[in-house]
């Protein structure tokens, strides 16, 4: 196995692990954003507190489903080859 195959697998390997966790922390993460961003204004309304959590928390899952999908795409392109 060469260098550069050994590297897309350790980097295909990385972006898996960082799918899994976004996916998998994604309701700490989203609950967190929103408060940051919601926290430098005065006031702010709770039903929009939670829809902002909702929009972040479908975000992480989101980005964390493409990275995990890339993740194991080339996994798998990597195991095709041998």
């Amino acid at each position: 196995m060469s260098i550069p195959q050994i590297v897309q697998k350790g980097l295909a390997l990385l972006l898996g692990i960082t799918g899994w966790y976004l996916i998998r922390e994604s309701s700490i993460l989203g609950r967190e954003a929103a408060f940051e961003y919601i926290s430098g204004f005065k006031s702010f309304d709770t039903t929009e507190y939670l829809r902002l959590m909702d929009n972040f928390i479908f975000s992480y899952q989101l980005i964390g489903g493409i990275l995990l999908s890339i993740g194991l795409l080339y996994l798998l392109k990597g195991l095709d080859q041998k």
